[in-house]
């Protein structure tokens, strides 16, 4: 599985969406109020960085995957034909 999040120098961090319910299904309202850091979540979730491309001086977007889990929970081997 794969996802994208936005990260700033300042250590905030945001999910990037695919569409509008996704975004309204994450409950993140009045986002510019709180500061977000969703990496530190996702990391402890086994999600894992796997590319950074930087958006400007102050933003990067990064790449994470978790690999699939088994039913009795081990991690699947193999990576994304993509990459």
């Amino acid at each position: 599985m794969f996802r994208y999040i936005i990260v700033a120098t300042n250590g905030r961090s945001w999910p990037v969406f695919s569409s509008q319910a996704e975004f309204e299904a994450a409950n993140l309202e009045d986002v510019d109020e709180r500061p977000v850091f969703v990496l530190p979540n996702l990391l402890q979730e086994g999600w894992r960085p796997v590319r950074e491309t930087s958006i400007g001086d102050k933003f990067a977007l990064v790449l994470l995957e978790q690999e699939p889990r088994r039913d009795n929970g081990a991690v699947r081997g193999g990576r994304h034909p993509a990459l």
